[in-house]
């Protein structure tokens, strides 16, 4: 994770006690004759979440809210924490939580006549060997999993893993009483989870429920399905809240034999509705092990082996590489945790990869009427396993997310869950359905690369199934591929506006190794070598920097500059500006489709006079020189570039020949963008040149977003920046500047 991908909570937390009403008479009800017990293990790793914003203690005060009786025993490891905020009137056997000791809690939810139910402490200065020990440590994580299964045995097992979580490539839990190791890796977690008297028993969790962020990954479900029948996982960051915990408690009392697959649901529509109540963001879902790896895994693994093809050989119509559809394919996928970690869904990337977005000259006429690709037939079996098209009733994955997650995509070619290509709705927009489950996908931040491919190579020691080993091989190739084209072309395009001529393959990797982010200069030759060791057609790694020295030179052939974009307000006789007009000259249609959403908008060498209308409405008398004398970078609007793109959808099929005719047909093309006012925010300089900047919108309704800009300094260096923005009747405006977005659990 990079210098910038902490992630903060800027809300105050005020911990307010939520009773729920529940008779007396449902307390006393004698428990069903088929009623099974179940342990629910929680390592509550309490981290920053609980020592700052007492997260650990909310969730908590949640499950002393329930009303859950003896056939559930809730058992929990407190530690990782700096400062707890229970308070004492909670607690049984202590007058605090011991942020000194990984203690051990009997949690009991509220009896009849009750307020709240109580924690008891069991073990005061925690198991024995592991009294003060690291619950970064994967031995720790056993020793509290073999802790519960000798002393509360039951018919069935869950168990929490609650704190951080950045995905296979990072790892979950974050003590911070400890600098090492600092996550339990998923090669730790197989680890651990294979080391448990559990799992020696021949027994498996019915779920493990990662209450923390991003752990919905394929690569995760594909690892852990040993251990567990079932798992309950978020692709998106989660809020500090983290989940609800009453909910689903009660739901146990009610049911206690309930499936893992039935109690996954409550946890999941339990979130969603406490979310929606509060209009914050949050995905959850619940993934079937046994579905995923009999039914999803084989077609996973067909995907990587035609990405991987796709990645490294030349078209047979073209004869160019034809990297720009795959690429080009993520910016029409919803992308979980604000585009940080490179995890996209599965099922909107599958959707926009099994249609060509720019690929016209490498495609058949049946290919382009059918808008079908060497990807359509296994991402339609994907998306539906997804959707469950059988109507077997055999879910892999069931997920939920609150009301106010942003769905929308500009108009791309994206299929749905039924297969078939969605529309535009009357805006302009697709409307996708994130499917609840994540794919990493390597759009060209090799610092994740880095990390993935760590954390594949990793696991791939400790797993002895050929088929998982197999997956993960394949995975970490095709990330590959594409995060170092991604990175060279980017590179290429940052290049190509500051230089003249065309850019040399020694520039490009002159400037890797130049790159400030040591990562993505140290994770190139990694690539090269992970590439040669692992492709059969490569014999050296330098055999895969001449691969890539042939990709960058096709790239810097066809790559955009200023000189050869020229941009035009179209001025409507009502004197309002209804699209911008773009001439490219000299370029591809694919490389402008790709590049137009990355390249920089030139604002000349961003010296203060160029901006002194900009942020007006946000400083007030203060001029924007006076807070940013060096100016700022514009990021570009996130737009595909269109040919008279409205008023064609009503007759798409009949339209799309003629549209691709004329957009492949000339090496001069013009290109009309839709009016931006409605879409994104403007930054209008002194020369009165309007600069449409990228938005990330933050509600359904696109009235909240954020700009990404970039503030310069006076030594040359440069800072992410973020201007907050809100739609009304009237237009945009400013409504604060900051160096975070929104900050997640």
């Amino acid at each position: 994770m990079n210098k910038n991908k902490t992630r903060l909570i800027s809300f105050v937390m005020t911990v307010v006690m939520l009773v729920s009403v529940i008779s007396a008479s449902a307390f006393n009800a004698a428990a069903a004759p088929d009623a099974q017990t179940r342990t629910v293990m929680l390592y509550l790793v309490g981290s920053n979440l609980e020592s700052k914003w007492g997260c650990g203690t909310w969730n908590l005060l949640q499950a002393m809210s329930a009303g859950y009786d003896e056939n559930l025993d809730f058992i929990v490891m407190t530690g990782g924490a700096k400062t707890w905020r229970m308070e004492s009137e909670y607690l049984d056997g202590a007058d605090e939580v011991d942020c000194e000791y990984d203690q051990i809690w009997k949690v009991e939810g509220k009896r009849s006549g009750e307020e709240h139910g109580k924690m008891i402490l069991v073990e005061p200065t925690g198991i024995e060997g592991y009294e003060k020990a690291n619950m970064s440590d994967q031995t720790t994580l056993v020793a509290f999993i073999d802790y519960c299964y000798e002393n509360y045995p039951a018919d069935q097992y869950d168990l929490i893993l609650w704190d951080h979580g950045g995905g296979f490539a990072y790892g979950f839990g974050r003590d911070e009483n400890f600098t090492e190791p600092w996550l339990i890796t998923m090669a730790d977690m197989i680890t651990a989870f294979g080391g448990t008297e559990m799992f020696k028993d021949g027994k498996k969790f019915e779920i493990i429920d990662f209450d923390a962020c991003l752990m919905a990954g394929v690569e995760v479900a594909a690892v852990l399905a040993p251990y567990t029948d079932y798992l309950v996982v978020s692709a998106d960051t989660e809020p500090g809240y983290g989940q609800e915990y009453s909910c689903w408690l009660n739901a146990v009392r009610e049911n206690p034999g309930m499936n893992g697959f039935e109690l996954g649901k409550q946890i999941v529509n339990g979130l969603k509705a406490y979310y929606d109540e509060r209009s914050r963001d949050a995905t959850l879902s619940v993934v079937d092990t046994k579905q995923f790896t009999e039914r999803l895994l084989p077609e996973l693994i067909a995907l990587d082996k035609i990405l991987i093809s796709e990645a490294k050989n030349k078209g047979a119509l073209n004869g160019r590489y034809n990297f720009y559809d795959e690429l080009y394919s993520i910016a029409a996928s919803f992308e979980y945790a604000d585009g940080d970690y490179s995890l996209y869904d599965l099922g909107n990337l599958v959707g926009a990869l099994s249609s060509p977005q720019s690929e016209m000259d490498n495609a058949t006429s049946s290919q382009i009427t059918a808008l079908s690709n060497a990807y359509t037939e296994v991402a339609r079996r994907i998306l539906s396993i997804l959707a469950d098209n059988d109507g077997s009733g055999d879910d892999v994955v069931y997920a939920a997310e609150s009301s106010v997650t942003y769905q929308a995509k500009d108009a791309y070619y994206v299929r749905g869950l039924d297969g078939e290509i969605m529309l535009p709705d009357e805006n302009g927009y697709v409307i996708v359905d994130p499917t609840g489950f994540s794919i990493f996908f390597g759009d060209g931040d090799l610092y994740n690369v880095y990390y993935f491919d760590k954390a594949i190579s990793a696991a791939i020691k400790v797993i002895d199934d050929p088929v998982t080993k197999e997956f993960l091989s394949n995975r970490i190739l095709a990330a590959s591929y594409y995060a170092l084209t991604a990175r060279i072309g980017q590179i290429i395009s940052g290049l190509s506006v500051t230089k003249e001529g065309p850019v040399t393959w020694e520039e490009v990797q002159e400037a890797i190794s130049a790159d400030t982010d040591t990562y993505t200069s140290k994770g190139v030759p990694i690539l090269y070598d992970l590439l040669a060791r692992t492709d059969d057609d490569f014999d050296t790694a330098d055999d895969v920097a001449d691969h890539f020295g042939l990709i960058a030179a096709q790239q810097a052939g066809e790559a955009i500059s200023a000189e050869k974009i020229h941009v035009k307000r179209l001025i409507g006789e009502d004197g309002y500006s209804s699209f911008y007009q773009l001439t490219l000259s000299g370029a591809s249609a694919q490389s402008f489709m790709l590049a137009v959403s990355r390249a920089w908008l030139e604002t000349g060498n961003y010296k203060s006079d160029e901006f002194d209308t900009i942020l007006h409405d946000y400083y007030g008398d203060m001029t924007y020189e006076e807070v940013y004398p060096y100016g700022i970078g514009v990021y570009s609007a996130d737009y595909e570039a269109t040919l008279d793109y409205y008023g064609y959808y009503e007759n798409y099929y009949e339209n799309l020949s003629d549209l691709y005719r004329r957009m492949y047909s000339s090496d001069t093309s013009v290109w009309l963008v839709p009016r931006v006012e409605s879409y994104c925010f403007v930054l209008t300089d002194s020369n009165g040149v309007d600069h449409p900047a990228e938005l990330d919108y933050r509600d359904r309704s696109r009235t909240r977003a954020y700009v990404p800009i970039q503030v310069f300094y006076a030594d040359g260096a440069y800072e992410d920046a973020y201007l907050a923005v809100s739609y009304s009747g009237s237009g945009w405006k400013v409504d604060g500047l900051s160096f975070s977005t929104i900050d997640e659990r």
